[in-house]
């Protein structure tokens, strides 16, 4: 498949990512469920977005454990809340993956650094969101039965079992 080719890197990325809590997940979810990976979403929309899943989702909740910033994330404010995703997990975002930056930040807004031409972009998110819902999160019970492996293995074991 061609899109393999181009954007490998991007894949590789994506499977073999740590993941110690959810949130690198759930910045791909709501930006693909918005219809944002492309051009992007401004930052406080976006993790006012990211924290109702988040609370939304019963098995990710755990990832909110209260920490200096946010001692609770149920009653933080908004702002306090967006300033704290800022920095966990959009400001990694930012950081060197597998040799590129997937994202940056212009002003006030998350955009994506991912070259991929327009013809291959449905395809691309299809991918994408493919290995995001297939992705096996830390909270995942397999995951603790086993330990981190990869998507493809992680696939192989869900069919077994």
């Amino acid at each position: 498949m061609a899109i393999l080719q181009e954007q490998g890197a991007w894949f590789r990325m994506l499977e073999l990512t740590m993941l110690n809590k959810s949130y690198k997940m759930v910045v791909l979810r709501v930006l693909l469920d918005r219809g944002a990976l492309w051009d992007g979403m401004e930052i406080r929309p976006l993790a006012g977005a990211c924290r109702e899943y988040l609370i939304g989702h019963r098995d990710l909740q755990s990832d909110l454990r209260p920490n200096r910033d946010i001692p609770d994330h149920d009653l933080a404010s908004a702002e306090d809340w967006a300033n704290w995703w800022l920095k966990w997990p959009l400001g990694r975002s930012f950081d060197e993956q597998e040799g590129r930056k997937w994202f940056r930040r212009e002003g006030e807004r998350f955009v994506s650094a991912i070259q991929c031409p327009k013809e291959t972009r449905v395809v691309f998110e299809s991918m994408t969101a493919e290995v995001v819902n297939y992705r096996p999160w830390p909270w995942d019970p397999l995951l603790k039965l086993f330990g981190w492996c990869s998507v493809n293995v992680y696939i192989s074991l869900t069919q077994i079992l």
